[in-house]
């Protein structure tokens, strides 16, 4: 079976998913979950809605999938022991040492892989099935081979996104909000600076301007069945942060295509339009055009269904009259927002409307809109109510039983679960008025706001006496008790936990220190005898990924006097054509070490390489360092987002050698193509230049770099940005990152640091 997982971020989110249709849903704590903003729940609430959803066999599945600190370890742990009591499915998460302490001290429970971790390719799959990650949601750049292959090479279930937001930035690799602004996404604290606009510059001539790098959401409606076929079984809809009515008509929309050979119309689509719908919906990456097709940079936010067009505006001392004429209904409390020439210029909430004639509308407001602007539906309040009105029901059948001289039984069977029931009194001989079938069924069927109907099967009776409230005690008490048994015998399909645990403090290992430096490049311009007299490591990280250009730069560096092992420093992200690549450079050059920034990577130091853990591994605790060794790392670098001390802590607990990144800091990581967003072109028709910028309000640039394999990612970099000013303050080991330096600022900086 295919399940349809849903999204909660309170409780009317959380009822509504279930009512819905769904069959399982996710949802976060106050702590440790990726959308820390929103209202979010509190164990004591756990209780109540986990008991609501087994009962439907709904299963919960909590999201602790943010990035943990070493002081943090503790309270992670002892909010799996106190929610794993109150029988949560499964746990999201994204920290490598999470996931190793989870393994360690409660070895049975089910875990599942983030998106955050950015698993998308086989080698990424086959590394999460090893750490024991029993489930996957894939990034949602993951292709539909990959997927395929991904199924092909593990055991793994997977999980993929199928609707609702989609981030402009790889899964789990984007800083932005973090570096600027000290709210790490990782942190569940994004800013969202995606969704503000941007000016797009070329050597300072403005081409572009608009919401560039905010995303449309995502819709695959029309994709289940190649998904499914590849080897997705779980369907999961993007929306903790969004209105319960969202969640209930999504859950409602998908459930009846699952439920009708994944048939569809277009009152599905446009029904989630209704829902919540930016930029008229995209299927991410699984179309070959999706390189310039995710950004809609003209309207940030919920467009809804376009409806019809404003015929006539006049305007009041007070208030405004606006004629519409529509296809669609126009009631009060709806929502409607106005666009033209695909910019939207005004929104209002329908308070006081009228029906002029069969397609016309009068509509007194106090905003001004324009003649000709084309009217969109953005809230219908009437169909809202109707998918939150929604109730789901169990039904069980029921024998009842009332013989002389005995107590009556209610006998109620639910799947596996029996339960029988008795009246506290025996029951007597009726005098004159026995009881009848027909008085048993209509007060064993008043369950009213009850979640169990009784479908009474079979009734044997005497000529008994038995009062109404007798009928009706006994149903209470039933319902009662075969919920309870429901729950019963869900709970011994999950482990309970031992004892809460209290972690052993880690102690620090004392070891010599000479500052190390592993300096990494993009041109092989940039070497030099003073570089590599100036670096104990040299990296490379080449703009495009060929076996001739690392050719090229091996034999340079042997040229100005480095004989020691060069490393690649590969991109976060590479599909299998991309794979196909780097195993070709691999196997051309034997002795070439790796930088790993994606766990797809660490497949390639269990085959004997010498690999670095990179700082997009997002290694942010001890725990994570010490996992990484079960896979031969020989060194790490560290998250971007720890402070000095924080680091400092790290390299005094382990063993491992750290590094710090030092450099400009790739805040993005972007899978679609700006390029052909910002001119319109397409590959053949390539405009890329190394000068494009992105500019925001703030008159903060960023520059546009791009990686190519077999396609094109790039990066966002802050312009203008020297975090290299201070390096000569830094006493730790250092990852030195000279790709965004022209030759001659590389010259100045080790001008300036050979003379401290």
């Amino acid at each position: 079976m295919i399940e349809l997982l849903a999204p909660a971020g309170n409780k009317e989110s959380f009822y509504a998913a279930v009512n819905s249709g769904a069959n399982a849903v996710y949802l976060g704590l106050k702590d440790f979950n990726a959308r820390g903003k929103i209202e979010n729940f509190t164990i004591a609430e756990l209780k109540e809605i986990i008991s609501y959803a087994h009962l439907f066999n709904v299963k919960v599945y909590l999201v602790v999938n943010t990035l943990i600190k070493d002081s943090e370890a503790q309270a992670f742990l002892d909010i799996i022991y106190d929610t794993s009591v109150l029988s949560i499915d499964a746990y999201l998460v994204q920290d490598f040492g999470m996931c190793s302490l989870i393994k360690k001290y409660f070895p049975n429970i089910e875990i599942h892989a983030s998106t955050q971790m950015g698993i998308h390719n086989y080698l990424g799959a086959i590394i999460a099935e090893n750490i024991g990650f029993k489930r996957i949601v894939l990034s949602r750049e993951t292709s539909l081979l990959d997927i395929k292959l991904i199924k092909e090479h593990t055991k793994l279930e997977l999980e993929f996104f199928i609707q609702g937001a989609l981030c402009v930035s790889f899964s789990g690799n984007c800083y932005m909000s973090s570096i600027l602004a000290e709210n790490s996404g990782n942190r569940g604290k994004c800013l969202q600076f995606c969704r503000l606009p941007y000016t797009a510059s070329v050597n300072g001539k403005e081409i572009k301007q608009g919401y560039l790098l905010s995303a449309k959401d995502l819709c695959l409606m029309q994709n289940m069945k190649e998904l499914i076929d590849t080897g997705i079984t779980s369907f999961k809809i993007e929306g903790r942060a969004r209105r319960s009515s969202y969640v209930a008509q999504s859950v409602q929309t998908y459930r009846k295509i699952l439920d009708d050979s994944l048939k569809f119309t277009n009152d599905d689509i446009n029904n989630l339009k209704l829902a919540f719908n930016r930029g008229n919906y995209c299927n991410a990456y699984l179309n070959p055009n999706a390189k310039s097709n995710i950004i809609e940079s003209n309207i940030q936010g919920h467009t809804g269904i376009e409806i019809g067009v404003v015929t006539n505006f006049e305007c009041g001392k007070r208030f405004n009259v606006l004629t519409i004429n529509s296809n669609a209904e126009i009631g009060r409390s709806d929502g409607l927002k106005f666009i033209k020439n695909g910019l939207e210029t005004a929104s209002i909430g329908v308070i006081d409307v009228k029906k002029t004639n069969t397609n016309e509308y009068t509509i007194t407001t106090t905003t001004i809109v324009n003649i000709g602007d084309s009217v969109y539906l953005i809230l219908d309040k009437s169909k809202e109510n109707e998918s939150l009105s929604i109730r789901r029901k169990l039904t069980t059948n029921a024998t009842f039983i009332a013989k002389n001289n005995k107590k009556a039984e209610l006998i109620l069977y639910y799947n596996d679960v029996k339960i029988s029931v008795f009246t506290n009194e025996i029951l007597e001989k009726a005098q004159n008025q026995p009881l009848s079938q027909e008085q048993v069924k209509e007060q064993l069927n008043k369950t009213g706001a009850e979640i169990i109907d009784l479908n009474i099967t079979q009734i044997i009776l005497d000529s008994v006496f038995m009062a109404k409230s007798q009928l009706n005690n006994l149903r209470r008490k039933g319902i009662e008790e075969l919920k309870v048994a429901i729950l019963d015998e869900y709970s011994k399909k999950l482990p309970l936990p031992k004892n809460k645990l209290v972690l052993n403090e880690l102690t620090a290992n004392i070891k010599p220190f000479a500052q190390s430096k592993i300096v990494c490049l993009n041109t092989i311009e940039s070497l030099s005898k003073q570089l590599v007299a100036y670096c104990n490591i040299l990296a490379y990280s080449p703009d495009v990924f060929t076996s001739a250009n690392i050719k090229i730069f091996i034999e340079k560096a042997r040229e100005v006097g480095y004989n020691d092992t060069i490393y690649l420093y590969l991109p976060p992200i590479a599909n299998f054509n991309d794979l196909t690549i780097i195993n070709q450079i691999l196997t051309d050059y034997k002795d070439l070490g790796i930088i790993a920034n994606n766990i797809y990577a660490l497949t390639y130091a269990l085959n004997g390489r010498n690999v670095i853990a990179g700082p997009m591994l997002n290694l942010y605790n001890n725990y994570s360092v010490n996992e990484l060794k079960k896979y031969n790392i020989i060194s790490c670098i560290l998250s971007f987002e720890l402070t000095p001390s924080e680091l400092e802590n790290i390299n005094r607990l382990t063993d491992l050698t750290c590094y710090t990144f030092v450099g400009n800091i790739p805040l993005m990581t972007l899978c679609h193509c700006p390029v052909q967003n910002i001119y319109g072109s397409d590959c053949k028709n390539c405009k890329y230049s190394n000068k494009i910028t992105y500019t925001n309000k703030r008159m903060q640039i960023f520059k546009i770099k791009r990686k190519k394999l077999s396609n094109c990612y790039f990066s966002v970099v802050e312009s203008g940005k020297n975090s290299l000013e201070n390096i000569n303050k830094i006493k730790s080991n250092m990852f030195i990152n000279l790709e965004d330096l022209s030759n001659m600022q590389i010259v100045q900086l080790l001008n300036k640091q050979a003379s401290l």
